[in-house]
């Protein structure tokens, strides 16, 4: 084991860390099969998905950027249907209104790329 660089660390120091952290699980020795964190209880695995949720935050309608869940993409099912084809990977599909809700076969334009559709938001700038 190395250790950080930095003030050298003294034997006694050095012997002082290395019987606090005998016999624990780590890096230097593997969780053994029968660790509570192996096989944790019902009770636990509720707890940690909680826990979970509270740090992603709001989900769904609560969260400030929602954009329409699922049906968010229906837009380029629908402009593959226009072009009676299925879209190429790396194809943009471009709301010609600018209304991401508006899904009108007649609003919906497709560019090859990226680019060409950043050169069409430039040109109209």
């Amino acid at each position: 084991m190395s250790w950080p660089k930095g003030k050298p660390r003294s034997a006694e120091t050095r012997a002082k860390i290395s019987a606090t952290t005998k016999g624990r699980p780590g890096i230097s020795r593997p969780i053994s099969d029968d660790h509570p964190c192996r096989n944790p209880s019902a009770e636990t695995k509720t707890k940690m998905s909680e826990s979970a949720k509270k740090r992603q935050g709001p989900r769904g309608p609560a969260q400030s950027r929602w954009k329409g869940g699922n049906n968010s993409r229906w837009y380029r099912f629908l402009a593959a249907l226009k072009l009676h084809r299925p879209l190429k990977e790396g194809e943009i599909v471009h709301h010609i209104d600018g209304d991401r809700t508006n899904n009108s076969p007649d609003n919906l334009q497709v560019f090859d790329s990226q680019g060409d559709h950043l050169r069409h938001h430039k040109d109209f700038a």
